[in-house]
């Protein structure tokens, strides 16, 4: 088992911040599979298939743009999840 720092926008509280254990071979896209059963995502406001409605960043990096959502997350990565309509 490993830790991220995890930071989740808009979701039940305006922010959640935690540090989290997840599996050592736990990527981005397991990660939010986690999050969406444990019912920690923000409400999606559109019909985006999978997690397209999300911004993710790790360690200061948008994960959402070609594989990288499989990428195996490492020991103490910071993570931010931002829903995609968050922008102003």
């Amino acid at each position: 088992m490993k830790h991220v720092n995890l930071e989740v926008f808009g979701g039940i509280a305006a922010q959640q911040r935690q540090h989290m254990e997840i599996s050592d071979q736990c990527n981005v896209h397991d990660l939010l599979v986690l999050l969406e059963m444990e019912k920690r995502l923000p409400k999606k406001f559109g019909k985006g298939k999978g997690f397209s409605e999300f911004i993710v960043f790790v360690n200061g990096r948008n994960v959402m743009v070609g594989e990288r959502v499989n990428s195996i997350l490492d020991e103490d990565d910071n993570v931010v999840v931002i829903p995609a309509m968050a922008g102003g």
